[in-house]
């Protein structure tokens, strides 16, 4: 986002009343882990965790994935992640695991939620004779149909789920917004909007195109920059129109932005 617009954006005085999040509790009181324990496999073989969305797509974690690196005293490599309060009992996530050639997949493992409760350890034993699940062929999507017309916008189902990035330079102190949109057509305006302390909505002039990317399934790719200025501030929303400049077709629920750097806010969204 342009960082005048920025600038003139938080500068709004209806803006300074907007809620912030709460200070987050102390890391060593608040954190769980995920282990998984890959019997049979070597030291260094690439791993990664993935999410389902509720469109039934699998999304590597950016701050999930890496390598075998530990091994316990019965000779099995395992890997352990941290797990932060805010995402407790999250899901669905699953661990892969490859062949030392990084594309072959050794191990999928079967999906599960994140701990629920701080200092717990979430493990999963895997192993590539009995951890592979059945290979479907993934059928062809059926094309958008009309979306219900609903005065002010569909309110779209969304699941969001936030998450650490990897800085390897540039805004290290930023975080980012992402959208993954289904069952919308490739031709929708993707917009993001704040909400003033009258209840009004407003577009962000920075956070508003097209889709950046369509993955094979039609799911629709945004994403956006989020300045230190803005963490904890809300509430913003999602909301897609038909065309630039068209009608209001659908709304996501209401979220804060990250609280923090290096996170980003993972929404996934669709009509039905």
């Amino acid at each position: 986002m342009n960082k005048l617009s920025l600038f003139r954006l938080i500068t709004v005085a209806a803006l300074a009343l907007l809620v912030g999040l709460p200070a987050m509790p102390a890391l060593a009181d608040s954190t769980a882990t995920i282990t998984v324990f890959a019997r049979g496999a070597t030291m260094g073989q690439p791993f990664e965790v993935q999410w389902g969305d509720p469109l039934g797509g699998w999304h590597t974690v950016d701050g999930w994935k890496g390598t075998l690196d530990n091994i316990n005293p019965q000779g099995v490599p395992f890997v352990s992640l941290g797990v932060f309060s805010g995402n407790f009992g999250q899901g669905p996530f699953r661990w892969v695991i490859y062949y030392p050639d990084g594309k072959t997949i050794w191990a999928i493992g079967p999906s599960f939620n994140l701990p629920s409760v701080a200092g717990t350890d979430y493990a999963q034993p895997l192993d590539v004779q009995n951890s592979m699940p059945p290979v479907t062929t993934p059928s062809t999507p059926a094309p958008p149909g009309p979306v219900p017309p609903v005065t002010g916008g569909l309110l779209l189902n969304g699941h969001t789920f936030t998450y650490g990035l990897t800085c390897f330079g540039g805004n290290c102190d930023h975080s980012k917004i992402t959208a993954l949109i289904g069952g919308l057509p490739s031709s929708i305006w993707i917009t993001v909007q704040w909400q003033d302390p009258l209840g009004q909505w407003h577009t962000v002039d920075g956070w508003q195109g097209g889709a950046s990317s369509v993955d094979a399934f039609g799911g629709l790719f945004q994403q956006w920059d989020i300045g230190p200025e803005l963490f904890g501030r809300g509430p913003f929303r999602w909301a897609l129109y038909n065309f630039q400049g068209g009608s209001l077709i659908g709304v996501s629920p209401n979220f804060n932005m990250p609280a923090t750097a290096q996170l980003n806010l993972y929404m996934s969204m669709a009509p039905y």
